[in-house]
């Protein structure tokens, strides 16, 4: 996130609630959530509160324990997730959203039913893009992913269903993970 401090660092200083911690959030992405905010119809003055909302979110979920990153996730792509989403959400409540084309910098203006239909529409495509891939696993690795993710059966539970160790379950299952990732990103 910020090139001087690491992410746990930085995470560590917001939990203590550290001056520099909150510096360095700002610094690192403060201008790229101001450009999406400007971008979709916003102002501003809408950066600095969503971005301030953000912090909120932000710090209620390190201090309650919830936030988890992953090794490939990075601080700085949550905070743009929480701001996006606080910003779409402000957008749908004023009842009129309005969407930017990244690919060829295209304004959208879209009723708030009109967006909601879209939103559906695209959830369906997901769902049905990653029901594909799932199917084209082998048997194992289905199952393990269902049995965690869908029935939400503890790894060593599984392990126990499979024969298998937990720590077999686990690495089988963040390989089938990878492996599903690919797929999808792959159709």
């Amino acid at each position: 996130m910020s090139e001087s401090y690491k992410d746990t660092e930085i995470i560590e200083g917001l939990r203590e609630e550290k001056l520099w911690a909150f510096e360095a959030v700002y610094q690192s992405s403060f201008k790229m959530v101001r450009n999406n905010i400007l971008k979709n119809s916003g102002t501003e003055e809408d950066a600095r509160d969503v971005f301030q909302d953000m912090f909120i979110i932000l710090i209620d979920k390190i201090r309650s324990k919830t936030l988890h990153l992953t090794p490939q996730s990075k601080l700085s792509t949550f905070v743009f997730g929480i701001t996006r989403n606080l910003w779409l959400n402000r957008i749908r409540k004023a009842g009129k959203l309005t969407i930017v084309n990244q690919e060829d910098n295209t304004v959208d203006y879209v009723a708030e039913d009109e967006f909601e239909l879209l939103q559906k529409r695209i959830d369906e495509d997901r769902f049905e893009l990653i029901e594909k891939a799932f199917l084209t696993m082998g048997e194992e690795c289905r199952k393990i992913i269902e049995m965690f993710y869908y029935q939400k059966m503890k790894t060593k539970d599984i392990a126990t269903l499979l024969s298998y160790t937990e720590g077999f379950i686990r690495i089988k299952k963040m390989r089938c993970m990878k492996e599903l990732k690919k797929k999808i990103i792959n159709r």
